[in-house]
């Protein structure tokens, strides 16, 4: 087995603690197993696919969120095509209570949201883009 990719939080996130980057992915693109030296609140926008976390597989459609700690192993195989928004954030940008919440066991991963959470998620995330000093 490969060793997993740690991403690195220099290319991803800003002096302040913050990125945020809107992606689409088209068959046959795989992300190999990997985790990231930061915080992600990740926001299916369209498509479909599976994704595994920590090994527990789950469905990314619009809507899904899914939040990912520094602690945390990903992957997924696009099959069709899949757009996603992507804030990513370190530890310093979080309440400690938060933080420490997130790191337990029963934590679920991944939500689907209504139709009208995700589009307000989706402006919230555009709001932020459109600042571009965060």
């Amino acid at each position: 087995m490969d060793t997993p990719i740690k991403l690195k939080y220099e290319k991803h996130i800003n002096e302040d603690g913050i990125g945020l980057e809107w992606s689409t992915f088209y068959h046959p693109h795989i992300s190999p197993l990997h985790s990231h030296e930061f915080y992600e609140l990740e926001l299916t926008l369209s498509g479909e696919t599976e994704e595994y976390i920590n090994g527990e597989k789950h469905i990314k459609k619009r809507g899904c969120v899914s939040i990912l700690t520094p602690a945390d192993f990903h992957s997924y195989e696009v099959r069709d095509e899949i757009s996603v928004a992507v804030l990513m954030f370190t530890e310093k940008c979080i309440p400690g209570g938060f933080v420490s919440q997130l790191f337990g066991r029963n934590v679920n991963r991944s939500v689907i949201l209504s139709e009208e959470k995700t589009i307000a998620l989706e402006k919230l995330f555009s709001v932020l883009d459109s600042v571009k000093n965060y």
